[in-house]
C-alpha cells in the first residue's frame, strides 16, 4: 500500500487480474517504525476501496506475528483495524528471522522480539478473532469469508496450493512474472533474477530472466502430492492414493509413517489403514506433519535430477 497506486491497479485489472493481496504486517506505529514499513490504515483502505470499484474480488491482507514490539494487546488492536477493512481473506504469517539471508534484518532490535510463548499467543489471538468474526479457518494460518471461493473450495475438498498460497483449482503450469518470482513449469521450478536491472536487461534481450531452477524427479512429485493433500485438506485418502499411483502407501512410506507416529501420541494426527487425518489441533501444526514426508528437509539434494543456474541445466 505504500507504493501501489490506483493506476497500478487499473493497469493490472486491464490484464484480467482479479485477486489482490496487500501486505499490512501490523498497523501498530511502533512496530511499523521498527521494521521500516510505515503505512497508515487510510492508505490501505483507499487502495481496497479503489480495487473493489475496479472489480477486484478476493482481497487478501497479509499480517505477520512475531515482529518487534508486538504484544497481545497491540496485536488485538491491530486486528480491530483489519476487521474494519473487511477483507475477503487474511493470511497470518509467522515472522522468520533470517539475518544471514536478509541483511536488513540485522538492524532489527533483537531485544524487542516477543518470546516464543507470546508469539504463539499472538497467533491464538488472531485465530480467535477471525473465527469469531465468521471467517473460516482454511489452514496454514489462512482465513476466508464463508462465501469466498477459497472457503467453498476448502469445504468441497478442492483446495490446492502453489508458491503464492492457496488456490481453488490446480494448474499444470504456474508462470512467475517479475523479479524473484517463482514458476512451476512442466515439473521444473524456476526463479527469476532478484535485481530489476538484470530482469529488464534479460527481457530487452529476449531472454528468460531466470536465475536458478530445479527439475523434480518422479519421487519429488509423488512426495509433493502427499504434502499437498496434507496442507490443503488436512488428510490423505490412502485408497485413493493407491488407485491413483498403484502404490501401497504403508509400504512406500514406511519410514515416514514411523516419523509421523510420535505425532499420533501427541494428538496431532491419526493413522488408519485407509486414511491419515490431522486432528483439529494438528491442523495448526500441519507443516510439522508434512515435514515427515519431505526427503529434502535435511539436505537439499533429494531426488531432483537437474539444477538450473543462470539459464544452464547442470
Amino acid at each position: 500500500p505504500r507504493v501501489a497506486t490506483c493506476q497500478h491497479l487499473k493497469v493490472l485489472r486491464g490484464f484480467c487480474c482479479n485477486l489482490l493481496a496487500l501486505e499490512v504486517q501490523d498497523f501498530t506505529p511502533e512496530v511499523q517504525e521498527a521494521v521500516g514499513r510505515v503505512q497508515s490504515v487510510e492508505q490501505t483502505q483507499a487502495l481496497i476501496t479503489h480495487a473493489r470499484e475496479l472489480g477486484y474480488r478476493g482481497i487478501n491482507l497479509d499480517l505477520i506475528y512475531g515482529l518487534p514490539y508486538q504484544t497481545e494487546e497491540t496485536f488485538d488492536a491491530c486486528l480491530d483495524q483489519v476487521l474494519a477493512l473487511d477483507p475477503d481473506r487474511v493470511a497470518v504469517y509467522s515472522f522468520a528471522f533470517v539475518p544471514w539471508m536478509k541483511a536488513h534484518m540485522r538492524t532489527l532490535p533483537a531485544e524487542a522480539f516477543p518470546s516464543r510463548e507470546v508469539k504463539f499467543a499472538l497467533l491464538d489471538v488472531a485465530r480467535e478473532r477471525f473465527l469469531q468474526a465468521g471467517y473460516a479457518d482454511i489452514g496454514m494460518d489462512h482465513f476466508a469469508k464463508p462465501q469466498d471461493e477459497l472457503s467453498r473450495a476448502a469445504g468441497a475438498g478442492r483446495l490446492h496450493r502453489n508458491f503464492m498460497g492457496y488456490c481453488v483449482r490446480p494448474a499444470s503450469d504456474l508462470i512467475g512474472l517479475g523479479i524473484s518470482a517463482i514458476g512451476d513449469v512442466d515439473g521444473a521450478l524456476v526463479q527469476n533474477v532478484k535485481k530489476l536491472s538484470e530482469y529488464k536487461d534479460a527481457i530487452t534481450r529476449g531472454a528468460l530472466p531466470v536465475e536458478r531452477g530445479w527439475e523434480r524427479s518422479p519421487e519429488d512429485r509423488l512426495r509433493g502430492s502427499v504434502i499437498q493433500e496434507l496442507m490443503c485438506n488436512g488428510g490423505l485418502d490412502l485408497e485413493r492414493f493407491r488407485d491413483r499411483t498403484g502404490l501401497d502407501f504403508h509400504r512406500t512410506f514406511a519410514e515416514e509413517l514411523s516419523a509421523l507416529r510420535p505425532h499420533v501420541e501427541n494428538g496431532l494426527v491419526t493413522i488408519a489403514q485407509d486414511r491419515i487425518q490431522a486432528t483439529e489441533t494438528g491442523r495448526l501444526f500441519v507443516r510439522t506433519l508434512a515435514t515427515c514426508f519431505d526427503a529434502d528437509r535435511a539436505t537439499p539434494a533429494g531426488g531432483a535430477t537437474k539444477v538450473l543456474r543462470r539459464g544452464v541445466w547442470a
